[in-house]
């Protein structure tokens, strides 16, 4: 007599088909806790980019920036004007054809 063949999955199938399987949900949980890190990382930035762009709103939004090396030194500089233009001193916007040798450029 002929033993029959039972219908079904041996245990080798199913345990190559849970190993499959389980490294793909890995493999998914990993990709889904990365992408939460970028998501907080990027938010993060936003918000340092937010409260950049709120505090140098602020400055150029007050009628005059005041230069405190005054309070520093025994000379008093002017100070500079709400559009960043130097008005005297040594501001680091001033303009580079005030700074020529006596001579003049060229020679």
């Amino acid at each position: 007599m002929s033993r029959s063949r039972a219908h079904g999955f041996t245990l080798l199938e199913i345990a190559v088909a849970l190993a499959i399987v389980g490294m793909g949900a890995v493999t998914c949980l990993q990709l889904f806790s990365g992408s939460l890190r970028l998501q907080d990382r990027a938010s993060r930035q936003s918000r340092a980019v937010l409260a950049a762009r709120a505090a140098m709103d602020a400055l150029l939004f007050q009628p005059e920036i005041r230069d405190h090396t005054e309070e520093r030194t025994s000379r008093a500089e002017p100070p500079l004007s709400a559009g960043g233009r130097c008005l005297g001193g040594r501001h680091g916007r001033q303009d580079l054809h005030a700074q020529e040798p006596a001579g003049g450029p060229g020679k």
